[in-house]
C-alpha cells in the first residue's frame, strides 16, 4: 500500500466508499482521518448524555486490542456514526463524539458515547468485528496473487510440471473458475520457461496439480470476505428498524464464518507452500545447504493447532484476532519459500539469469557456499542456458531489488537465505510500497495476450477438446438419426434475428426474449382459488390411471368445456402410446408448466433417470398460432428444445464411469513409415483414401511412437513399412488390439485391409 504520512482518508462523504486498504492505513498511522465538510452538518451540537458501553465495544473496554486494531476499530464506528447521521435526519450524532474520534482514533478516548443513537449505531455495526474483518482482507487480497507468483517461481526451481495446471476453463457451471484461474495465470507466469515441463512420476507433480485447486479456494474466501467488509464499512445502520444489539451479533456471526474459511484456505496455503519449500531446496547438491534449507527456515510442525486454536475462540473478536495472525504467519512461509526458490535459480549456472549479475566471488560465511557457478542437481553440462518464463523472470528481478538492490547474488548460503525470508515478508505486508507494485506487475503479466495470444472466451462459454467434440458429434449423429426416422426435415435460419422479432409480444406473456428481473406473479385471483390450483398441480402418475381420475364424477375438470376437451385429446395421445409401447416411460404431472403462453395444447418435458441428475434434457409442447403469426396462414406444430449441454454432461459422466478410451478421430488404419520417406506414405495412403478407407499416416524410425500413438487414439490397424519391406516389395498389417502381425504383398494391402475392415 503506497501511502504517505501526510495522507488523508475522509470520512462520511457521499459517493465515497471507506476501503480496507484505509482502514489498515489508519491504523498503521499511514493515514490520518478527516471529516467530510457535507458529514459535518447533521451532527448534533447539544451536550453529550453519557450511554452505557454496548457489547461490541466490549474488547476496547477490555483493553483487548492492540494499538492498531483499537485505530482501525475507531475509524470504522466515525463512518458509521456519519453514514448514519447522513442517513436519518432523525439520528442523534453529537458532534462532540465524531471530533473526539477524528482527533485521537481511540475508541476508549470517545467512551462514554454521547447519545442513545450512538451506542445503537456501535451496537448495530459492530465497529471491532469489521475492523479486524478489514485488515484481514487488506492483508490477504494482495496475497491472493502473490501466492500464485511464488508457486510459479517454485516450479521453476524444481523444474515442477506444466502439465499440473492444465485446468480447462468453463462457463457452464461444471468447473471451478477460480481453479481455472489460477491455473491459467501461473500457466501464464511461467509462458516461455524452458526449465518447466512434463515430470512424469516426479513427486514435485503432484504438489504442484494441488495449486490450481488449493489457491483457487484461498481467492474465492478472499472474495467472499472482501464483498461483506465493503458492505459493512459503507451501509448507514438504519435505527429503529431491528434490535442493535442483534443486528450487530448477525453481523459479527457473519463476518467469523467468512474469516474462518478463508484461515482453512490459509492452512491449506501454507501446508503447500512449505512443501514446494522443500521441493525446492532438495534440487541442491551441496549437502550442508540442503539440509539447512530443508529442516530450517519454517517448519509444518508450526501449524500444529494453530487452526484449532483460531477456531475454538468463542467470541468473535478473538477468532478474527487468530485468522489475521494465522494470515500473518501465512505471510513467513509464502517469503521463505520465495527466498528457497530464489537461491536455487540464482545458485543454479545453467539458469541464464534475468539480469546481468556481478562476477561470481566466494562467500565468506562459516559454513561452505554455494557458489554460483557450482553445479546442482539434474544440472547439465550444456553452453546453451535454460531461460526462466517472462513472468517469473519479472518476478525474480522484483524480489532481487527488494532483496538486493537489484545487485547479482555472487554465493548462496544459509543466512543469506534466511536474511532473503526476511526482507521478502516484509515486502508482503500492506505497508510496504513495493507490495503494490509487485501485485500489479503480476496483474498485468497474467492478463496480457502479448505473449500468449490466446483468446479469452466470453462469461457462460466453454472451449471442447477433441474428447468433449467426439461426444458432442455422436450425440448429435444420434439425435439427427432419430429426427430423420421419424420423418424430419432439415432447415437453417441466421443465427442473428430483428430485434422487433425477439421483443414483441405474442399474447399476454410471450415475449420470446426476457430480461432477468422479476416477472408475471400477480394475476388477481383469490387465495381460495390459488389453494385449489396449488392442490391440483400435485396430482401425477401412470397417464390413464391419472386421466380416469380427472374424469370420475363431481371433478371439476368435467365441469369445464375446454378441460374436457383437453382431457379427451389426451386420451387419443395415451392410447396412441400405448399402442407405441412408450405409454410405461410417460408421467402424467399437472404441476409440468412452460414459461411461454404460446402453447395451444399439451406440453411435455424428458428427465434423464440414471444417476447423473441434471433436471430435465428436453422440454416443448404443441402451438397452433405461432408459426402462423410470421407466416401469414395457420399452422399447427409441436416442437422440442433439447437442452443439448445437459444431454453432453450426461455422457461425459458415463464414458468416465465406463473408463473406456474417447476415440476423437475415425481413422480406421495408421500408415506408418519407418523414416523419412513422405512420398512412399502419400502413394500409400491415398490408395486407403481412394477405396473409401479412412487412414492418415505418420513419419519416424521409432516403431514404438507409432504403436503408442495408433492405441492412444484407438487406431485398429496399422501399415508398417520399413527398410526390408521397401526391398520386398511388401507391407506389415498389424491388428493393434490383437497385436498380431502379417506381411503381405504391397499390391494386395487394400483389398486384405477391406476385408478385414468389413
Amino acid at each position: 500500500m503506497a501511502s504517505s504520512a501526510a495522507a488523508t482518508v475522509t470520512l462520511g462523504g457521499k459517493g465515497a466508499a471507506l476501503s480496507p486498504a484505509a482502514v489498515y492505513a489508519l491504523s498503521i498511522g499511514l493515514a490520518s482521518p478527516a471529516i467530510d465538510a457535507s458529514a459535518q452538518k447533521p451532527l448534533s451540537n447539544r451536550a453529550p448524555s453519557p450511554q452505557e458501553t454496548p457489547a461490541s465495544l466490549g474488547a476496547v473496554a477490555q483493553a483487548a486490542l492492540a494499538p492498531a486494531e483499537s485505530r482501525a476499530a475507531a475509524a470504522v464506528l466515525l463512518n458509521k456514526l456519519l453514514l448514519t447521521a447522513s442517513d436519518s435526519a432523525s439520528a442523534l450524532v453529537t458532534a462532540a463524539t465524531a471530533a473526539r474520534l477524528a482527533e485521537s482514533l481511540d475508541v476508549a478516548a470517545a467512551l462514554p458515547l454521547g447519545s442513545r443513537d450512538e451506542a445503537a449505531v456501535a451496537a448495530a455495526s459492530a465497529p471491532v468485528s469489521v475492523a479486524l474483518a478489514a485488515l484481514i482482507d487488506c492483508c490477504a487480497t494482495p496475497l491472493a496473487r502473490v501466492a500464485d507468483a511464488v508457486a510459479a517461481l517454485s516450479c521453476e526451481a524444481a523444474r515442477g510440471d506444466a502439465a499440473a495446471f492444465d485446468v480447462p476453463a468453463s462457463g457452464d457451471g461444471l468447473s471451478a473458475k477460480d481453479e481455472a484461474d489460477v491455473a491459467a495465470d501461473i500457466k501464464m507466469l511461467v509462458f516461455g520457461s524452458k526449465l518447466v515441463g512434463s515430470a512424469g512420476a516426479d513427486p514435485a507433480a503432484g504438489t504442484f496439480a494441488k495449486v490450481p485447486t488449493v489457491n483457487g479456494i484461498f481467492r474465492e474466501a478472499v472474495r467472499a470476505l472482501h464483498a461483506r467488509v465493503r458492505i459493512e464499512l459503507n451501509a448507514p445502520v438504519k435505527l429503529g428498524k431491528r434490535d442493535a444489539r442483534e443486528t450487530g451479533e448477525g453481523k459479527e456471526e457473519a463476518l467469523v464464518v467468512l474469516a474462518t474459511q478463508l484461515a482453512r484456505a490459509v492452512q491449506a496455503l501454507c501446508k503447500l507452500s512449505i512443501a514446494r519449500a522443500r521441493l525446492c531446496a532438495e534440487s541442491i547438491a551441496d549437502a550442508e545447504l540442503r539440509d539447512k534449507l530443508t529442516t530450517g527456515g519454517v517448519s509444518v510442525d508450526d501449524l500444529k493447532g494453530m487452526l484449532d486454536t483460531v477456531l475454538i475462540d468463542s467470541d468473535s473478536v478473538s477468532v478474527l484476532k487468530g485468522v489475521y495472525n494465522h494470515l500473518l504467519k501465512f505471510r513467513d512461509f509464502l517469503a521463505w519459500e520465495a527466498a528457497v526458490a530464489m537461491a536455487v535459480i540464482e545458485g543454479d549456472s545453467s539458469i541464464e539469469k534475468p539480469q546481468a549479475g556481478v562476477e561470481n566471488e566466494t562467500g565468506s560465511s562459516a559454513e561452505k557456499p554455494q557458489a554460483a557457478g557450482e553445479k546442482w542437481k539434474g544440472e547439465k553440462k550444456s553452453k546453451k542456458k535454460k531461460t526462466l518464463g517472462k513472468g517469473t523472470s519479472t518476478v525474480l528481478m522484483l524480489f532481487r531489488d527488494h532483496v538486493a538492490n537489484g545487485s547479482g547474488v555472487a554465493s548462496v548460503n544459509s543466512a543469506l537465505v534466511a536474511e532473503w525470508g526476511t526482507s521478502l515478508s516484509l515486502l508482503f505486508d500492506p505497508k510496504c510500497p513495493g507490495l503494490e507494485s509487485l501485485v500489479e506487475k503480476v496483474k498485468e503479466i497474467v492478463e496480457s495476450n502479448e505473449v500468449r495470444r490466446l483468446p479469452k472466451i466470453p462469461k457462460g462459454t466453454r472451449d471442447f477438446g477433441k474428447e468433449q467434440m467426439a461426444i458432442r458429434e455422436r450425440a448429435f449423429s444420434i439425435i439427427t438419426g432419430v429426427f430423420k426416422m421419424h420423418g424430419a426435415t432439415a432447415l437453417d435460419t441466421p443465427v442473428f434475428e430483428l430485434r422487433e422479432t425477439l421483443m414483441g409480444k405474442y399474447g399476454e406473456d410471450s415475449k420470446l426474449v426476457y430480461d432477468l428481473a422479476d416477472q408475471v406473479d400477480e394475476k388477481g385471483i383469490s387465495n381460495e382459488t390459488a389453494d385449489q390450483i396449488g392442490d391440483l398441480v400435485k396430482t401425477r402418475g401412470p397417464p390413464l390411471e391419472i386421466l380416469l381420475e380427472l374424469r370420475k364424477e363431481g371433478s371439476k375438470f368435467m365441469q369445464n368445456e375446454g378441460s374436457v376437451v383437453a382431457l379427451n385429446e389426451l386420451e387419443i395421445l395415451f392410447k396412441a402410446l400405448e399402442k407405441a409401447n412408450a405409454l410405461d416411460r410417460i408421467v402424467f404431472d399437472l404441476s409440468l408448466a412452460r414459461g411461454l403462453d404460446y402453447y395451444t395444447g399439451v406440453i411435455y418435458e424428458a428427465v434423464f433417470k440414471g444417476a447423473t441428475q441434471v433436471g430435465s434434457i428436453a422440454a416443448g409442447g404443441r402451438y397452433d398460432n405461432l408459426v402462423g403469426m410470421f407466416s401469414g396462414k395457420q399452422i399447427p406444430a409441436v416442437g422440442v428444445s433439447l437442452g443439448i449441454e445437459r444431454v453432453f454432461a450426461i455422457m461425459e459422466q458415463q464414458e468416465k464411469e465406463r473408463n473406456e478410451l474417447i476415440r476423437t478421430t475415425e481413422t480406421e488404419v495408421l500408415v506408418s513409415i519407418l523414416g523419412k520417406d513422405l512420398t512412399l506414405a502419400a502413394e500409400l495412403v491415398s490408395e486407403l483414401w481412394s477405396a473409401g478407407i479412412k487412414a492418415e499416416f505418420k513419419l519416424t524410425t521409432r516403431v514404438m511412437n507409432h504403436i503408442k500413438y495408433a492405441e492412444k487414439s484407438g487406431i485398429p490397424w496399422m501399415v508398417l513399412v520399413g527398410e526390408s519391406e521397401m526391398q520386398k516389395g511388401s507391407v506389415k498389417l498389424k491388428d493393434v488390439k490383437a497385436n498380431q502381425e502379417e506381411e503381405v504383398d504391397r499390391k494386395e494391402f487394400v483389398q486384405k485391409l477391406k476385408n478385414r475392415l468389413s
